[in-house]
């Protein structure tokens, strides 16, 4: 199998930092509980303030090079 284009590499780059910083920012947002057993190892359900996942998702469509936006 061949590496990814370098293209491919940057723009998954681009998604995660993006992610990272989104989830930074709004980390502080409230809790959601999730019954699931082991769901809290693996997921913390937050609620961000209005249009933030609008905003964000506008932003990684652009990074993936989609034209389809939100909002």
């Amino acid at each position: 199998m061949e590496p990814p284009h370098p293209d491919v590499v940057e723009r998954l780059s681009a998604l995660a930092r993006l992610h990272h910083e989104w989830t930074l920012e709004h980390a502080g947002a409230e809790a959601q509980p999730n019954d699931a057993p082991d769901y809290l190892v693996h997921h913390v359900d937050i609620d961000p303030p209005p249009g933030a996942e609008n905003k964000f998702v506008r932003r990684a469509r652009e990074i993936e090079g989609s034209g389809d936006h939100v909002g």
